[in-house]
């Protein structure tokens, strides 16, 4: 036996059910949001924590090239000191060839020669200097700020 039901019944009965599926559908897309909202908390607290440690390490990588311009300076201050010294091993040896390749009688030409600050011989590439007098200073002597006279008669080299 069904209960036929009037037409305010039936549409009492779907405004309730309306009212309830609505209820339900608040229910669902409240609890949507919150689990939004704790994903967007979630993802900005990733993201900070991503700019904090991307900021550390951009930090550590300034320190870092920092360190390493310093060295390489250093290393190139090094470098061209060793070049220096090494072309200056280089004359000299090449000299003390020269020397010995001569024969004895051009050794007295040699002395004469000699600068007699560093003892090497005055020959290009260098530069020759003399005093008043005319004694002689290579080039690499006389631009020592220190040499302000002759070495061997003490004449004013300015």
């Amino acid at each position: 036996v069904q209960k036929t039901m009037t037409a305010d019944e039936e549409r009492e009965a779907l405004t309730k059910r309306l009212a309830e599926l609505k209820e339900d559908q608040i229910q669902e897309l409240e609890m949507v949001l919150w689990d939004k909202k704790v994903e967007l908390e979630r993802t900005k607290m990733m993201y900070s924590k991503l700019r904090e440690d991307s900021g550390k390490l951009l930090e550590l990588a300034r320190n870092e090239v920092v360190r390493l311009e310093k060295d390489k300076a250093v290393i190139e201050v090094e470098q061209r000191f060793k070049c220096v010294q090494l072309e200056k091993e280089i004359g000299r040896l090449a000299t003390e060839i020269s020397v010995k390749q001569m024969p004895e009688e051009n050794e007295h030409v040699m002395k004469c020669l000699e600068c007699p600050v560093c003892l090497d011989v005055c020959k290009p590439p260098l530069q020759v200097w003399q005093c008043p007098e005319g004694h002689i200073i290579c080039g690499t002597c006389k631009a020592r700020p220190e040499l302000k006279t002759c070495p061997q008669c003490r004449m004013d080299l300015a």
